[in-house]
């Protein structure tokens, strides 16, 4: 798994700002679909936006952490002189959580968007008949 996120890492990392950008829009479009007024633009624009959150965060974080020649986790100071078991294992909780990330983003917001837009009475926007 950690080769995974390196080669993600290598391949994103000159993209770094238009991550931050896209991670920016996100945050940008919920509060603009609220201010249409229209509960199905909200509840469409929360359910999207999490995924693409998490997406361009995760990322942006596996560019930072995880890029061989100049990830915090392979150039920390403090950390190359920590024995090889304390860095290994640093990596693997840093793998861990970023695993988590993307898996709570891209599947677990969209059903929590969706099952709170149900709970809420707004199904009709989804299909429903409530």
């Amino acid at each position: 798994m950690l080769h995974i996120y390196n080669e993600l890492a290598v391949r994103f990392y000159r993209h770094r700002v238009w991550l931050v950008a896209t991670t920016a829009a996100a945050f940008l479009l919920l509060p603009a679909a609220f201010l249409t007024g229209s509960p199905t633009a909200f509840l469409f624009a929360g359910a999207l936006v999490g995924p693409v959150i998490a997406t361009s965060w995760g990322l942006l974080l596996s560019c930072v952490w995880f890029h061989p020649m100049l990830g915090y986790l392979y150039t920390w100071p403090l950390l190359g002189r920590a024995p090889n078991i304390v860095k290994v294992s640093i990596r693997w909780y840093f793998v861990v959580f970023l695993t988590l990330w993307f898996l709570f983003g891209i599947l677990v917001w969209p059903m929590f968007a969706f099952w709170g837009a149900q709970s809420f009475g707004f199904s009709r926007a989804f299909g429903g008949n409530a």
